[in-house]
């Protein structure tokens, strides 16, 4: 069978068209029930079809090129990278939303390093294998035509059908076009337009003040960059108790901070959520607190999330980008913890506390070091949270190295009750860091789920819901008798 240009530009033309229908089918049977957002309409139907007709013609335009004797290799490298690179782009972008009912954002770029989890995933495993066998044979198909066919130069209608799907790709990626300003499009909702604008908003917050206000308005975020310093906040909170101050209150109290991972207020019914009875738990614990609304963490990466509600400033540090504490290819550590900060735990310890962490992380992760760095005199990890736990091993996550949720409030129990039965007066400050909560997790297999149990972001703040429910409930009982709360 003799393999012609025309044949192998239909099967690169069905190749495209096979990523739209399962984009298609992917948007009306799962991610409308994830996100509004993903409605059906000119935005998600039109935008996506606009942007692989851009790379199905960039593709077959450096197919053409190979004409042309010395960019014959580099043509053909271009028209076999391109179809990968776009599959992979839905690929991710698609499970992201299936995941998360939402596509990349900038927060997920600083943490790309957590991309593991993705592969974690049986059904992603299956759907790459699946995308990549499919290019495979694509690319199979064109070497073996490249050999058997004639060239031959594209037609006119060709070259306009290229020059408009280049012009709307354009549009669609200029933030200030015309059509997104007039006709209320959405180029976030594209998956690669989407991918790209992350990038480059990604890289603007990074360069200067002015493009990270201009990221920030897009987001409904005003910065008043023409102050000195328009981040410094004159004050941080004023608003009447909810309870009668207790008079006799000791000056040193025992303190239990709980971190979460990925937790936005808008989960919690407290500040509005929308998802009744997803932690019914906080929600309990914070009508008899004090519930504080101007509170905002400096950034929610962990590395930086953490490190800065404890030294209340933003770390120039974070976690994977290069200088951080896991850059890839480098070793930072003995820089990153040289560095001196005035912290929580170090002003407590001046005071007489105890300070310890309950880090979910295994021993060895750079996390833990920060910690230490950080000033807690004691860091339990994976390894060592047994020591809390009656001495059993601890049960991780699914599809992590890390402690499931359900272990670091055992933990937390396990801490309580080893001070209460030790008669120590000293008072401590402990706090706790879960991964469960992480972007791409579900529920533990041990752990419950949310409804229906088909939305993996609801499950797993249902479940730490949960969780941290059980704790509260052995902490109300007053089974530590040496411990305030």
């Amino acid at each position: 069978m003799k393999f012609t240009d025309i044949l192998l530009k239909r099967s690169y033309e069905f190749y495209f068209v096979v990523i739209y229908v399962l984009y298609l089918a992917l948007l009306l049977i799962a991610l409308r029930e994830r996100n509004p957002a993903f409605t059906v309409d000119v935005t998600t139907i039109l935008l996506p079809a606009i942007e692989l007709a851009f790379f199905c013609v960039l593709g077959l335009v450096a197919w053409h090129a190979q004409r042309s004797g010395w960019v014959a290799l580099p043509a053909l490298f271009v028209s076999l990278a391109v179809p990968l690179l776009v599959m992979l782009i839905y690929l991710v972008q698609g499970f992201s939303a299936y995941l998360s009912g939402h596509y990349i954002s900038v927060l997920a770029l600083e943490n790309h390093t957590d991309g593991s989890q993705y592969a974690a995933k049986p059904l992603f495993f299956v759907i790459a294998a699946l995308g990549f066998g499919s290019w495979i044979c694509l690319s199979l198909f064109a070497l073996k035509a490249r050999k058997q066919a004639a060239l031959h130069r594209p037609g006119k209608s060709f070259v306009f059908a290229a020059t408009l799907a280049c012009l709307l790709f354009a549009g669609m990626f200029d933030s200030s076009s015309f059509a997104e300003r007039t006709l209320d499009l959405r180029p976030d909702m594209a998956p690669a337009t989407s991918l790209a604008r992350k990038f480059r908003d990604l890289r603007r917050a990074r360069n200067n003040l002015s493009d990270m206000a201009d990221t920030l308005d897009r987001q409904g975020i005003s910065l008043p960059i023409n102050e000195h310093y328009p981040l410094l906040r004159d004050q941080a909170y004023s608003s009447p108790l909810s309870f009668g101050a207790a008079q006799s209150a000791s000056d040193r109290p025992n303190i239990i901070v709980v971190f979460a991972e990925g937790l936005s207020a808008r989960f919690l019914g407290t500040y509005g959520g929308k998802h009744q009875g997803l932690m019914p738990n906080i929600d309990r614990f914070a009508a008899r607190s004090m519930t504080v609304y101007n509170y905002f963490s400096h950034t929610a990466a962990t590395y930086r999330g953490i490190q800065g509600q404890l030294v209340s400033g933003y770390p120039r540090n974070g976690g994977a980008e290069s200088g951080g504490w896991e850059a890839e290819g480098e070793n930072n550590t003995a820089l990153l913890t040289s560095i001196n900060y005035r912290t929580i735990p170090d002003i407590l310890l001046d005071r007489g506390y105890k300070t310890a962490f309950l880090s979910s992380s295994p021993q060895g992760a750079s996390f833990n070091a920060m910690l230490r760095s950080l000033g807690f005199d004691t860091v339990y990890a994976v390894e060592t949270l047994p020591e809390l736990l009656g001495g059993r091993p601890v049960v991780l996550s699914s599809g992590t190295s890390d402690a499931a949720d359900a272990e670091v409030f055992s933990g937390l129990k396990g801490f309580l009750e080893k001070q209460a039965l030790s008669g120590n007066k000293q008072p401590f400050f402990v706090a706790t860091y879960n991964v469960g909560t992480h972007a791409f997790l579900d529920s533990d297999s041990a752990g419950v789920t949310y409804g229906s149990g088909d939305n993996p972001a609801l499950n797993r703040m249902h479940n730490f819901d949960a969780q941290l429910g059980k704790f509260l409930i052995t902490f109300r009982a007053r089974a530590f008798p040496t411990i305030r709360s």
